[in-house]
């Protein structure tokens, strides 16, 4: 078990894991919850902190499609990922042209309404199938393929994007370096710098094994980093007292729910 922060989401990630997969659906709940954890702790509609590569368009940046949600994104979130596992603005756009879904926006990724957390649900866990993919080659893995292995790898395809997750494995096993996260970090141990995915990583497993009652030591960083300075992302209020663990199963549990994929 989490704590109650991050717990209180379990239902909504067990109920779009349901709808999606139809058969070992709770096999990544755990996982996804880690995480939450690690990428907002559990504070929907939470920023980045820092910059990412390309930004959100003009359109993007308005709220005026949702008819709930007015006025437009502060210019600073441009370039920020946002949410409860945090999208970013390239994999927004490639969850949108997946669901096929206009009326939600990506306003609703720096929101705290209980349809936003629906919205920022699905697109981090439409994004986490695609990195189960490339790591284990399905959307939906069983338990076997839980392995402590597997979690770092999909941690870190997560973080980085199928892409670059792949052109880096590629460039360590050219440099004959063994495929796994320990090959890519003596390969690059400082790739994504300052974002640390390979301590990430091993945060997001740790939490994990914690959460299934087998903890273990969280490993030291191997290589020393320099502690980044993060800017506040600014306080977390409104929608929070009206996410109890009770309220979402209800909502879960309701005949016909669905979350944002059943907005009209």
């Amino acid at each position: 078990m989490f704590k109650q922060s991050i717990e209180r989401y379990r239902p909504i990630v067990r109920f779009i894991n349901k709808v999606d997969s139809k058969s070992n659906y709770t096999a990544t709940e755990n996982v996804t919850l880690a995480n939450i954890q690690k990428e907002s702790n559990g504070v929907p509609g939470l920023p980045g902190y820092t910059n990412v590569r390309h930004g959100y368009n003009d359109a993007e940046m308005s709220c005026a499609r949702t008819a709930a949600i007015t006025g437009a994104l502060p210019e600073k979130y441009r370039k920020r990922a946002g949410g409860l596992l945090q999208v970013a603005p390239l994999t927004w756009r490639s969850f949108q042209a997946a669901v096929k879904q206009p009326q939600i926006t990506a306003c609703q990724l720096f929101k705290q309404g209980e349809h936003d957390i629906w919205v920022q649900l699905d697109a981090g866990m439409w994004a986490e199938k695609q990195a189960w993919k490339t790591v284990v080659g399905k959307k939906f893995p069983s338990v076997s393929d839980l392995t402590d292995e597997n979690i770092l790898l999909f941690r870190l395809c997560y973080h980085a994007g199928s892409y670059a997750f792949k052109q880096q494995m590629s460039k360590a096993a050219l440099a004959g370096f063994p495929e796994t996260a320990q090959g890519l970090e003596q390969f690059n141990p400082q790739w994504g710098h300052p974002d640390r995915p390979f301590k990430g990583a091993r945060e997001v497993l740790a939490a994990y094994k914690d959460a299934i009652g087998a903890p273990g030591p969280l490993p030291p960083d191997p290589f020393p980093y320099p502690t980044p300075v993060s800017p506040a992302p600014g306080k977390a209020t409104g929608g929070l007292a009206l996410l109890v663990l009770g309220g979402l199963a209800l909502l879960a549990l309701a005949a016909g729910a669905r979350g944002p994929r059943s907005t009209t």
